[in-house]
């Protein structure tokens, strides 16, 4: 009986090691990413992480709104986001693959759902430009694109990123 009782030991000791080590795993990971926030503009964040694990990919933005009635990311991998006032801004999301407006705490709005591919779209000055080139065929006035976008519906918490149209 005693044989049995040792190995039944064994056994919850076992355990209960593994899970302390998963339990410590799991407060370390948040600390293992780094994160910058920058400012955009209005309620708008880009949010690096930094990951010290390269297969993890390093260091990506990621475009934020807070406001003060959200606080939901909006797209990932946003590069050379332009903040247009009023509490607008412009992106290419290599996320979503998409070029995307949005405005105030509305849905994005997408410009061109194969906007990784519009090699014009990863210029510098690209969202400089008025009217603005959003494919090969298409350019349509800043104007017209914030009227767009300040007509999409409400963004609120609940909000999930589009997923890559390929």
């Amino acid at each position: 009986m005693s044989v049995a009782r040792s190995a039944q030991s064994s056994r919850l000791l076992n355990v209960a090691v593994r899970m302390l080590t998963l339990l410590v795993l799991a407060l370390l990971s948040p600390s293992c990413t780094q994160k910058d926030t920058v400012p955009i503009g209005g309620a708008w964040e880009l949010v690096w992480v930094t990951s010290p694990i390269p297969e993890a990919g390093g260091h990506h933005p990621f475009l934020w709104r807070h406001s003060r009635h959200v606080h939901v990311l909006v797209e990932g991998d946003t590069y050379a986001p332009k903040y247009v006032p009023d509490d607008c801004v412009l992106y290419v999301s290599l996320d979503s693959d998409h070029i995307g407006a949005a405005c105030g705490d509305r849905e994005p709005l997408v410009l061109n759902p194969d906007g990784d591919v519009f090699l014009e779209a990863h210029q510098q000055g690209y969202f400089d430009r008025d009217p603005l080139p959003v494919s090969d065929h298409e350019q349509i006035p800043i104007s017209e694109i914030l009227r767009r976008a300040r007509l999409q519906p409400p963004l609120t918490n609940a909000w999930k990123m589009p997923m890559r149209s390929r």
